[in-house]
């Protein structure tokens, strides 16, 4: 059997999005940042700002400035953190709910997810994605204007579920149980298919085919669009690294959406029990 090449083993093509290190319209939070030189680059068509952090104090002072709402992307560690806890609690919190929080987190588990979920997050995407890919996660959460489109408090909108159940003919506690099923599977379906992708073409073409029929079903819609993506590139012998990252990236953010929709409908503390 020819070596298993991990996802860190394979190659990006050129033609992928170069991995960036400023953000715009993003606040960076992290023990070791990216770079201390000027912001150069401009993810939206209208000039927006950045302001890189090392720490939960500099958010403090950022926010004790009238920042702006913006993008708030942060490590995982920072985004369960205590410090980040007492801000949200404190005089600085509704600041802090107007921004839109995105976690960087590499094959989380539920806990840590729940505990992001709970800081706040509504995204929740890989390190390496999000370094070649911001731009494109920046236009799933604002306008040309800078301006939010993200979800209320009462909507998981990368979830169709009520069309899904009309179209099923069930109600939301059978949809809640199944969707939660699907959460449950999600980890094994992604380590097969990165384990099938350089090795095995018909296998890897079934776990995608199984992955899209399961997304399209629940109205999960852009995993379901990662999934017909891949289909394409296997019809055409195109399969490459930067479409397994994009997938696994969408897989992950779809676990945690089922997870944002469970707590909505209160599916996570019954499933706890």
């Amino acid at each position: 059997m020819q070596p298993q090449t991990t996802p860190q083993q394979r190659t990006i093509p050129e033609s992928a999005p170069e991995p960036i290190t400023h953000l715009d319209y993003a606040y960076w939070i992290s023990a070791t940042p990216l770079q201390s030189v000027p912001v150069v680059t401009t993810l939206l068509k209208h000039g927006v700002f950045l302001q890189t952090l090392t720490s939960i104090e500099a958010l403090v002072f950022l926010l004790e400035t009238d920042a702006s709402a913006g993008l708030l992307v942060v490590d995982l560690a920072t985004a369960i953190s205590a410090p980040l806890r007492d801000v949200d609690t404190g005089i600085h919190g509704v600041r802090l709910k107007a921004m839109t929080i995105i976690v960087l987190a590499d094959d989380p588990t539920e806990e840590e997810m729940r505990a992001c979920l709970r800081a706040g997050a509504v995204d929740m995407f890989p390190t390496q994605f999000v370094m070649r890919y911001l731009e494109l996660i920046c236009k799933n959460y604002f306008n040309d204007q800078g301006e939010s489109i993200g979800d209320d408090k009462q909507k998981v909108s990368a979830i169709g579920s009520e069309r899904s159940m009309a179209r099923a003919e069930i109600d939301i506690q059978f949809y809640g149980t199944l969707i939660r099923d699907f959460f449950d599977e999600l980890p094994e379906r992604k380590k097969k298919i990165q384990e099938d992708w350089d090795l095995n073409l018909q296998r890897t073409k079934q776990h995608i085919h199984s992955l899209k029929g399961l997304a399209m079903t629940f109205e999960i819609h852009r995993l379901a669009k990662a999934a017909v993506r891949t289909e394409a590139a296997i019809r055409e012998n195109s399969l490459n690294a930067v479409l397994l990252l994009q997938l696994e990236a969408e897989i992950q953010s779809a676990g945690f959406q089922i997870l944002r929709w469970l707590q909505l409908h209160d599916f996570v503390a019954k499933e706890s029990v």
